[in-house]
């Protein structure tokens, strides 16, 4: 018997023979005063309180009960924590749940992408009407066009929106200065339709891609370099040229074409590469089986598995990064806060409650927001320790992997947490890293160099990346 019900059983055993022995006091001393009524009032209490002897016996076995099966749930969850860990250090392989074998779906331990390559690595601040006002009576704010053709801006990230410091007149200049508080040393993206602006330091994360057993990186000719597993083409992306940005998801890639529109390649058994038909695309995330896009105006489209909800964006306005992971897509809004949709097994989306947030990154049920003030957020599955992250300081860009976290400082160093069963963060010693990524069980780094450092899983050649050179370190 377990220790509460031994006590419920002896507290209220004793509590209930004492008020039956003076029930019974009460009334011989009733009757011995002829008061026939009041002795018998008393003798019934007795019956009562003995009766109620049973009760606090059938209490107790209850509690014993109760107590017993909560023993028994929690071994049943510390044996599911330990199988999780022991299924961790067999996530290399090529097969889980969203890989076709013999023409049909195995079920098995899921996998996760810990893709983070559709995020985008600016850093935003709306600009409000105190700022909008200042410049001039229409309330926009106009800067230099390439053709020195002055106007006000409409589109998200679009060719017309994109400037950089040299092509912009310097009251406009100025007025970002002041929303950033900052120096005009650096690129900016204005658009007054969200009524916002874009300073990008790291935007070099759109160059490399992480999945979830493959990498990629984007070359100075636009061209894909890919290493890693490609049963199902995922890295068969020779043949794409004018690139601005890849994507990597578990088992298929995408591509997103400076002229708006998306590539994909690997497979698709979930409709996850039906991007042919996307236009004005501004940016692209690929999760574990479906993949993510970020229209010029602020809205989103999404292909591939919705089991969960996690291409329901449809209904999504003002986003300015997204990002997808296992089973759910992110989305990081003009006013620093974060939207989702999708599984929220392990509190995902206790991102929504997040403010000021620069940076969003998935991993496979795990989400990391970087804030304006170089510090990181985490919530979601943390049995690896990989939500560890509000000690880092000075963090410029982020990455989530399948179970673990990876951050980018402003010195160029790269800090990470959670598990390192493949050594996937053993990345202290990294130096002159402008760029990360990081995939299923491996860390990706971008020097400022054009080169490649790598460590994590090696099964498949992901991170048999020596040989890219000449690599895209600026749009």
């Amino acid at each position: 018997m377990s220790d509460l019900g031994k006590k419920i059983k002896i507290v209220g055993t004793i509590l209930c023979v004492l008020f039956a022995a003076a029930s019974v006091v009460m009334a011989v001393r009733s009757f011995g005063q002829a008061d026939i009524f009041g002795g018998a009032i008393w003798l019934l209490f007795a019956c009562i309180s003995t009766a109620c002897i049973y009760i606090v016996f059938a209490v107790s076995n209850m509690a014993s009960e109760y107590t017993e099966n909560h023993k028994k749930l929690r071994m049943v969850v510390e044996k599911a924590a330990r199988l999780e860990k022991k299924l961790n250090s067999l996530q290399s392989s090529g097969v889980d749940k969203y890989s076709p074998v013999n023409g049909t779906v195995t079920i098995g331990p899921e996998q996760h992408s810990g893709d983070t390559m559709g995020v985008t690595t600016a850093m935003r601040k709306a600009l409000g009407n105190d700022y909008t006002k200042k410049f001039n009576s229409t309330g926009t704010i106009e800067v230099k066009a390439q053709n020195d053709q002055v106007g006000s801006l409409s589109g998200v990230f679009s060719n017309e929106a994109t400037r950089t410091n040299t092509m912009m007149n310097s009251s406009a200049r100025n007025l970002i200065e002041e929303a950033f508080n900052t120096t005009s040393t650096d690129t900016y993206h204005v658009n007054v339709g969200t009524n916002s602006a874009t300073k990008y330091f790291y935007h070099k994360n759109r160059t490399i891609a992480a999945g979830g057993l493959h990498t990629l990186a984007l070359t100075n000719s636009g061209s894909v370099l890919a290493f890693g597993f490609g049963e199902y083409g995922q890295i068969e992306v020779s043949g794409w040229r004018d690139l601005v940005q890849i994507a990597a998801g578990a088992y298929h890639t995408i591509g997103l074409k400076s002229n708006g529109t998306v590539l994909a390649a690997g497979y698709n058994g979930y409709g996850q590469c039906n991007v042919s038909g996307w236009k004005n695309i501004c940016s692209v995330a690929a999760g574990t089986g479906h993949t993510v896009g970020l229209k010029s105006d602020g809205t989103c489209v999404a292909t591939g598995d919705g089991t969960y909800g996690q291409t329901d964006v449809g209904d999504w306005t003002d986003i300015i990064a997204i990002s997808a992971g296992n089973n759910y897509t992110a989305g990081l809004k003009a006013d620093g806060t974060v939207v989702g949709v999708g599984a929220n097994t392990d509190g995902n989306w206790g991102a929504a409650k997040w403010g000021s947030i620069n940076m969003i990154a998935s991993g496979g049920i795990h989400i990391l927001g970087l804030k304006a003030d170089g510090t990181c957020v985490a919530v979601g599955n943390n049995s690896n320790g990989q939500c560890e992250v509000s000690s880092w300081k000075n963090v410029v860009s982020i990455a989530a992997g399948n179970y673990h976290s990876v951050g980018l400082l402003s010195n160029g160093k790269v800090v990470s947490v959670g598990y390192n069963g493949y050594k996937q963060c053993e990345v202290s010693q990294w130096t002159d890293v402008i760029a990360i990524a990081a995939g299923r069980n491996h860390t990706i780094g971008l020097t400022k160099y054009g080169t490649l450092v790598s460590t994590g899983d090696n099964q498949y050649g992901q991170c048999s990346v020596a040989s890219a050179q000449n690599l895209r370190i600026s749009e």
